[in-house]
């Protein structure tokens, strides 16, 4: 009988798998984290870094990193995301309900099953 072992997340071409630190100070601008995030409730205008939320591309490179995207889907990601002050319910929803829905597709190609509450956030 053979034993059954944690599957380590598949590194797609393309991304990288190193150590994480999503803090927004990692990136020199606003505009640089807002494109490393998955979500993004800026409304035009100048960006703000505290209007984004759940980076998980590299800073500099702007590459995907495996340990960001599962930062962004564990258990002080995505499902503990609370809407800043100012942005509109209804927009605040649909931008976290497209953020599950990449996640769930990035942990596809990972070969991974997504945490089962950003697969019921992506509505599936």
């Amino acid at each position: 009988m053979a034993t059954q072992q944690a599957q380590e997340p598949k590194v797609p071409a393309g991304w990288v798998d190193s150590p994480w630190d999503g803090s927004a100070a990692q990136w020199g601008t606003a505009e640089a984290y807002c494109s490393a995030c998955l979500i993004d409730v800026n409304s035009g205008g100048a960006k703000i870094k505290d209007l984004c939320a759940l980076p998980y591309k590299e800073p500099g490179s702007g590459k995907i990193n495996v340990r960001g995207v599962l930062a962004a889907a564990g258990g002080r990601g995505i499902t503990r995301l609370a809407k800043p002050d100012g942005v509109d319910a209804g927009k605040w929803a649909a931008a976290k309900r497209g953020a599950a829905r990449k996640l769930v597709s990035m942990y596809r190609r990972m070969r991974r099953e997504p945490p089962e509450a950003v697969s019921r956030m992506a509505g599936g």
